[in-house]
């Protein structure tokens, strides 16, 4: 076959140059240009009418051919048929004495006749047939030709190279023509490929692989397309693989060709490993591509993949697809470019959702793969598309709701994600409407923070992103879950939908008012809590629109003036919080000044002047009608006083109402405090006791003797109250204290700034209340003496914490400091009387002083089956506390043990107090704190008036001199403030109770709400130093402390009556830290400066030179090791546990691999300790427990190889402690692993090999030899954790967990474990055996512990037996396909296995008759039946077989379950 190299001519002499180099010397092949070298006047019939195509002529026409003249438009005549005319000419040369040299006559006349264009042009036309009954257009000349085999061999390539050059001379002479012209010329090439494709036979099908080769490379870019296109139908199969290797390197040298390339690889037949090489190389240069050909890219690897390959490609594919390019995000303003990115994401995500119609295998190959994913930085738009894509169809909709609440949780799905995701692929998610709404609903169900914010998020996307229809669709579903009575969080989370939207895309929302006015019509329904928000909602709307539109405020005032007139209470209180709501929105300066809103087109619409200044005017004087109305029903029920003025306050907080309407609110509500709440008082009264219905006095006084003149009347109105109430009268004035004094502070800020000093004697006088006689004496007291009691403290304390809102703050000046620490100290000693007095009386309903709030369901301990309150002694015998027989109660009392075990998860744990033994009951006052007014954050300025000093506290007297911050007060604040950060910093792992379940605590945080968690974040970050000067001196107390004992961590000195407080200070504030860190608002890039000032505080303290400016993972890995000093001065594990989640938290910030060599150094210290309780006890219990399992996960977490981690335990530690006797077997080297943790341990360990299994993942161009190594060291571990299971066969705990674990951990080996034993069986035979064998002794140990859970006949056993007994069996037929797949099956043997338990001993009652051993035959590897449930198989392998089998007989007779 003639090369390239040598191009011919009319008289078949190359000339020996290249194709491109004899193309510049050719003359062109146009038809004027062709006429000149080649003139035509006629081809007749008979022969030699042109004497240089004597032999083409003849020979045509005696097979039946004949040639007519060129530029005629009928192609050439045939008189026979076209198979016909082939065997003749072959015959006629075959004959012919001259044979070789016929021929090559024959194809050098026909090259020269086709080097006219015209001739070319006919001869590809289809041929005329004059034969009857035949279809008249049959094969062209050409093809005729191509179709004798003695033409082929050198036709045949003189046609691609005449391709070659035509294609090229078009490409130059086409530069100057139009779009028409170009349309209306004939495509040579392409005609000549389709007379090349399908022909019958290729003589020489290498070397015609090898000129199309040639062709490619010296074709231009158009005639690429066309050749490649063509390409499968030229090439014969058995080279389509040497043809694929080609196009792979052009597709990297010509990116433009890809998708053609790509469309010729669908249609080559290639073996699989030309095919994974393909595939590979593509998933490498996905990244690189052109965005407008990832489609192309991505259908090819998707329809590519071989059966079993779908895990490893699709992960690989994730991780390289990127259906957002770079560009959106520095053009995102060009229109055009927009349109395109929108059409080829859909494009890429409709072929992914058509591939999972069709295989969906791979549904569950990309649910592992994002599944997968550890880090949000690796998480992608694609990841959230596809799960809705996956969530659309029916049977994965759970999945994916339960795949997403897990991803949220775990941060992994961030705000950026979701607004990301739903902002650039409109079109797509358009289409997926109701599977986003689907997933926002399910995570709006939950009461969990974090999933309820994403909600909101995907909500707020969605509005702001789709079109008119499914906003108002939107709204409508918003709506329906307010109105229709569903669960409080769907409401809820509804309701912080509506407000966001509200108050923050106002314009936008201001269309569908309308629907959302339908609220008023389900408001009565709703909780109070709910009406603030919505009322507030509605009025903002109803006030913000154009003059005229007055519908909605009309409707307003009428169902506010309604609900205030209400004989109903809960309905009054509606009214009231309705009417402040709606009066806030009235008066907000910016609306009544500027009466004009954007319209939805962006249009202003704007009053003029004096039609303003009417407005105003007019607006002014409803709102102080609606106020008036309010206070002249207050009057009459000072009921709801208390709440109007809690809510009043709120808003005179906000600053948000006219500053005439604020002067007319201080005016009218604060002048008469000081008449009603405050008495005058004599010198010579302080500290004298009173006898009134109880005995009073004058408590903690702060003023100079000299300078007293005022005392807070709280016992003589307490007292006067109760006769009240006995009189069945419920007009009561001190139900209004509190909130009054707020409402007073409030008003003089309003007026005069942070000058407090026309009320600050209210910050020192003293407090009437019983005297501490009557404390002391409180269990003689009668009952209504004690309810006086328990309210004046309960009042006492409240009137505390609202004089620190009010007074405490950064700029007070010295003497006010120390007053407000003296107040701190009173707080704190009068929760230590109130904790002495509910001892007693712990029956007892305190005083409602949270108005906003409704908790008229809250029951004392007393009436709650297993309440926070117990009975001190009870419990001495029988099962002990904790544990008592269950007994009846009313309805309410299961709510209340919900409510109590939820605030217990928000308080810090610290050992218990000794037990008194009088009877009495513990009280515990977070179960009282619907009952406590609320800190605001200003009381936290505190933190910076001095760091806490741990010395012997003086007597009330002198301290009250020089107050210094005590670990008692520090406690106190530190606690306050750990609920709130927890309340509003939402974490993303943040979990809350039972849906339906609401906790007390959660309703105290009323006015923190107000606030929004950046603000609360930002208040957190500026205290920050605060907290860590406070760390830093707790752990130079214990330093000091340890340097005394000589370094002994667990010597007597080291404990007294102090510690237990001073290291719950120093673990709550390692917690604190870890809920400051953990607000899944630092995972946005919004917030990533105030995460960066964080970490640059506690970075600096260990690196001076450190800046803010340095990188956020430098920042990180800096805290972290300023943290990992405070080690060395920790004597209890729950600290240890407090820092370790605190520095395990920070790792995410930072990519660098020392912080976390230093955590697992840290961790692996405290693992290796020997810990003591703060009393110097050992420690044991539940709680320690949980410490323990904290600490080993960190530390298998953030070892480098957690398997060679394990090694360290196991199998010597971890047998010496399970076969240890007595409940005190301790590991020597491990001290925290004891009988107690052996279990937590096993569970871990187990919990963590297959994790570490799963990571393990096979693929074509993995290394097997490593994984195989992998795989070894697991099967290893996993038999000597199975093995554990013989001594502690009786502990049903393990029993479970190792049924659960090790399914997972054999399926995934089955999958991915299995092909690499298939492919190093014959490179590593010996250790592929070693390797089956391992995993055959633990597959024996589970069919055991399978036989042996039925002794038990436990539903959490049994539930794992059938699926595990499936696995087993699989694993049985795996390792025989395996070993047939390598032709070692002679190495497989079957046996029956007699059923045992885990001590060995045969299970009598289910023994089944023996019967003679067997080899299963191949039909029934998929038959589950095909072994009883109680006789279940295994596999024997050995090198050497046929021992195997003369031994079968003997060992099934001796022992059915022992093997070779």
């Amino acid at each position: 076959m003639p090369s390239l190299k040598g191009k011919r001519g009319r008289g078949g002499q190359g000339d020996g140059v290249s194709l491109r180099s004899s193309l510049s010397r050719a003359a062109p092949l146009s038809p004027s240009q062709g006429a000149k070298r080649t003139k035509f006047t006629a081809v007749s019939t008979g022969p030699g009418s042109d004497p240089r195509f004597a032999t083409l002529i003849d020979v045509l026409t005696a097979g039946g051919l004949v040639l007519v003249a060129p530029g005629g438009l009928a192609g050439h005549i045939l008189k026979t048929h076209t198979n016909q005319v082939i065997k003749t000419v072959t015959q006629l040369f075959q004959a012919d004495l001259a044979y070789p040299e016929k021929v090559n006559a024959f194809n050098l006349e026909a090259q020269a006749y086709l080097e006219n264009p015209e001739a070319l042009n006919q001869a590809l036309m289809p041929c005329q047939s004059e034969v009857m009954g035949v279809n008249p257009q049959e094969d062209s000349l050409v093809r005729v030709l191509l179709k004798i085999e003695e033409v082929q061999p050198t036709f045949l390539p003189w046609l691609l190279e005449q391709l070659a050059l035509i294609a090229l001379n078009e490409d130059e002479n086409s530069a100057g023509l139009s779009l028409v012209q170009r349309a209306q010329q004939i495509n040579v090439p392409r005609l000549i490929l389709s007379q090349v494709s399908w022909l019958n036979k290729i003589v020489h099908p290498e070397s015609l692989a090898d000129k199309i080769t040639e062709i490619l490379d010296a074709v231009p870019t158009k005639a690429q397309f066309d050749v490649i296109s063509a390409l499968p139908e030229i090439i014969d199969e058995a080279f389509h693989g040497k043809i694929a290797m080609f196009l792979r390197d052009m597709m990297k040298q010509k990116t433009e060709l890809s998708s053609t390339i790509l469309e010729a690889f669908t249609n080559l037949s290639l073996d699989s490993d030309i095919l994974g090489e393909i595939q590979s190389s593509i998933l490498k240069t996905l990244g690189s591509i052109r965005f407008e050909d990832l489609p192309v890219n991505v259908k090819f690897v998707l329809q590519s993949m071989e059966p079993g390959e779908e895990s490893h490609v699709i992960k690989d594919l994730r991780e390289t697809l990127d259906i957002v390019p770079p560009q959106i995000l520095t053009q995102a303003t060009q229109r055009k470019l927009n349109n395109e990115i929108k059409d080829v994401s859909k494009m890429i995500l409709d072929l992914i959702r058509n591939e999972f119609y069709g295989r969906r295998k791979l549904i569950d190959a990309w649910f592992r793969a994002i599944e997968g994913v550890k880090t949000s930085a690796e998480h992608k738009t694609l990841d959230v598309m596809v799960l809705l894509i996956i969530h659309s169809f029916p049977n994965r909709c759970k999945h994916v709701q339960s795949l997403f609440k897990n991803k949220v949780r775990a941060s992994l799905f961030t705000e950026d994600l979701i607004s990301k995701t739903l902002n650039h692929h409109k079109t797509s998610v358009k289409e997926m409407f109701e599977d986003i709404m689907g997933i926002a609903e399910a995570l709006s169900m939950t009461l969990e923070p974090s999933l309820n914010q994403c909600a909101v998020i995907m909500y707020r996307e969605m509005f702001l992103n789709l079109d008119r229809f499914c906003k108002q669709d939107l709204i409508g579903d918003l709506v329906s879950k307010l109105s229709s009575g569903g669960s409080p969080s769907l409401r809820r989370t509804s309701i912080r939908t509506l407000a966001h939207l509200t108050f923050d895309y106002t314009v936008q929302l201001v269309p569908f008012s309308m629907f959302v006015a339908s609220i008023l019509d389900h408001v009565v329904s709703l909780d109070l809590a709910d009406v603030r928000p919505i009322m507030d909602i509605l009025s903002f709307l109803a006030y913000s629109k154009a003059e005229g539109e007055s519908s909605l405020q009309d409707n307003l005032q009428i169902v506010i003036s309604k609900q205030i007139a209400s004989t109903n209470l809960k309905i009054r209180r509606m009214g009231i919080t309705s009417a402040v709501m709606t009066v806030k929105n009235m008066s907000n300066d910016p609306m009544v000044e500027e009466c004009g809103v954007q319209d939805p087109m962006g249009s202003q619409i704007t009053t003029t002047s004096a039609n303003s200044t009417m407005v105003s005017i007019s607006t002014l004087r409803q709102a102080r009608d609606i106020l008036d109305n309010v206070c002249s029903t207050m009057k009459s029920a000072h009921d709801i006083g208390g709440l109007f003025m809690d809510e009043l306050s709120v808003v005179m907080q906000s600053r948000k109402l006219h500053k005439k309407l604020e002067k007319w609110v201080a005016n009218t509500m604060t002048n008469d405090f000081e008449d009603e709440f405050v008495v005058d008082i004599a010198k010579e009264d302080l500290g004298v006791e009173k006898q009134d219905y109880i005995p009073i006095m004058p408590m903690y006084n702060l003023e100079d003797p000299e300078d007293l003149a005022i005392v807070l009347n709280i016992v003589p109105l307490l007292i006067q109250a109760s006769e009240v109430n006995q009189a069945k009268s419920k007009s009561t004035a001190i139900s209004r204290l509190i909130p009054h004094f707020r409402l007073l502070i409030k008003c003089t800020k309003a007026l005069k700034g942070n000058d407090l000093s026309d009320v600050d004697a209210l910050l020192s006088c003293p407090v009437l209340l019983p005297s501490p006689n009557v404390i002391e004496k409180f269990e003689s007291l009668s009952f209504m003496e004690r309810n006086v009691t328990c309210s004046a403290l309960f009042y006492g304390a409240n009137w505390i914490r609202e004089v620190l809102n009010a007074f405490a703050n950064h700029e007070a000046e010295e003497p006010i400091k120390h007053r407000i620490l003296n107040r701190l100290k009173t707080l704190v000693k009068l929760e230590e009387d109130l904790k002495a007095c509910l001892r007693f009386h712990s029956s007892f309903i305190p005083p409602t002083v949270l108005h906003m709030v409704e908790v008229s369901g809250w029951k004392p301990p007393t009436s709650n089956s297993g309440g926070r309150g117990r009975k001190i002694g009870a419990g001495a015998k029988g099962k002990g506390i904790g544990k008592g027989r269950k007994r009846k109660s009313d309805e309410d009392s299961s709510q209340s043990q919900s409510v109590q075990n939820e605030s217990q998860k928000n308080v810090t744990q610290v050992p218990q107090k000794e037990d008194l033994g009088d009877g009495s009951t513990v009280i515990e006052l977070d179960y009282y704190a619907p009952f406590f007014r609320e800190f605001d954050l200003d009381v936290f300025a505190i933190l910076s008036f001095d760091t806490v000093t741990i010395e012997s506290e003086l007597d009330w007297d002198q301290e009250i001199v020089d107050p210094k911050l005590r670990p008692s007060d520090l406690i106190l604040l530190l606690k306050d403030l750990h609920s709130k950060l927890s309340h509003t910093l939402v974490s993303s792992r943040t979990k809350k109770g039972f849906p339906g379940k609401t906790s007390w605590k959660e309703l105290t945080f009323s006015n923190l709400d107000n606030k929004s968690p950046k603000e609360v974040a930002q208040f957190a970050i500026n205290h920050l130093d605060f907290l860590l000067g406070d760390l830093e001196a707790i752990a130079e107390y214990f330093k000091r402390l340890i340097d005394i004992n000589d370094g002994v961590l667990d010597c007597a000195n080291m404990f007294h009556d102090g510690t237990p407080i001073i290291c719950e200070c120093f673990q709550i504030l390692f917690i604190l830290l870890k809920v400051i860190f953990s607000w899944n608002g630092f995972l946005g890039h919004d917030q990533r400066p105030l995460l960066r000032e964080g970490l640059h505080m506690m970075a600096r303290r260990i690196n001076s030179k450190i800046k803010l400016s340095h990188p956020t993972s430098e920042l990180a890995a800096a805290s972290i090791s300023y943290l990992a000093k405070f080690s060395d001065w920790i004597l209890i594990i729950g600290i240890a546990s407090a820092q370790t989640k605190l520095m395990d938290h920070l790792l995410q910030f930072t990519d660098e691999d020392s912080p976390k060599a230093l955590l697992a150094e840290r961790v692996e210290s405290y693992l290796k300790r020997e810990w003591r309780s703060p009393k110097g006890q050992s420690e044991k219990g539940s709680l320690f427990n949980s410490h323990v399992e904290s600490l080993l996960k960190t530390y298998l977490r953030c070892s480098e190889n957690p398997v060679q981690a394990m090694g360290a335990y196991i199998p010597d530690e971890f047998t010496r402690v399970a076969e240890g006797k007595g409940k005190d077997a301790v590991s020597e080297m491990y001290p925290t692993l004891s009988k107690s943790t052996f279990g937590i341990h096993h569970r871990i360990f187990l919990e963590t090999l297959a994790e570490h299994g799963k990571s393990l993942i096979y693929g074509a161009s993995k290394n097997h030899e490593e994984h195989l190594e992998v795989w070894m060291v697991v099967s290893v571990q996993l038999f000597e954790l199975l093995k554990i299971l013989k001594v502690q066969s009786s502990n049903r705990g393990l029993l479970r967990f190792a049924l659960k674990y090790s399914r997972l951990l054999l399926d995934h080996f089955l999958k991915h474990g299995m092909p690499v034993v298939d492919r190093m069986f014959r490179k590593s035979r010996e250790d592929s055996i070693t390797l089956l064998k391992n995993m055959q002794q633990s597959t024996r140990l589970l069919q055991h512990a399978c036989s042996h859970s039925k002794i038990f006949k436990d539903v959490s056993l049994a539930k794992h037996v059938p699926m595990l007994k499936k696995t087993l069996e699989t694993f049985v037929y795996r390792v025989k396909s395996m070993l047939a797949l390598n032709d070692a099956v002679d190495a497989f043997w079957l046996g029956t296995l007699k059923t045992r338990d885990l001590s060995g001993k045969e299970i009598l009652s289910q023994t089944s008759v023996e019967s003679e051993e067997e080899e299963v035959e191949p039909g029934e590897e998929g038959d589950e039946d095909a072994l009883p449930e109680e006789d279940q198989s295994d596999v024997e392998l050995d090198d050497d077989a046929s021992s195997e089998k003369d031994q079968n007989d003997e060992e099934d007779a001796d022992d059915g379950d022992k093997y070779v």
